[in-house]
């Protein structure tokens, strides 16, 4: 991903989104799963999407008229920040995967399981060890 103060600040924004998930009492899984899987999802983590501009607060709006997240069990605000973060980030980098690609390569349980040894990578090397553990697991 080109670091650009548009990208971070489209990386950030996302973290933000996360975040406020926690904050609202939505289950971490079902909410990362039910957004990826979303229309708006789709829009957000392409290079189409405008609304990020508006803010994460708008764009959590847009994705409650959608969809239906269960309230549950919350995981740490950092660790969604940083699954956030990553997710745009990886939109950026490889523009040719969907929402759905990343979510199949990198799993809500890889997420949460990886994030000790991989939050303290860039996220370009943590995106290349998703994507080699998910290449480990399809054989």
């Amino acid at each position: 991903m080109e670091l650009t103060s548009r990208n971070i600040m489209l990386c950030e924004m996302s973290a933000e989104l996360f975040k406020i998930a926690c904050l609202r009492g939505y289950d971490s899984k079902d909410f990362i799963y039910k957004l990826m899987k979303s229309e708006e999802g789709k829009l957000l983590y392409s290079d189409k999407c405008i609304d990020m501009w508006l803010g994460a607060n708008h764009v959590m709006l847009g994705i409650e008229v959608e969809i239906t997240v269960d309230k549950g069990e919350v995981i740490n605000p950092e660790v969604m920040a940083w699954i956030g973060y990553l997710f745009k980030c990886w939109s950026l980098t490889y523009p040719n995967e969907n929402s759905e690609d990343i979510l199949r390569q990198a799993s809500f349980e890889t997420l949460t399981g990886s994030y000790m040894g991989f939050h303290v990578m860039s996220y370009e090397d943590a995106i290349l060890n998703f994507k080699e553990i998910y290449e480990e697991t399809k054989k």
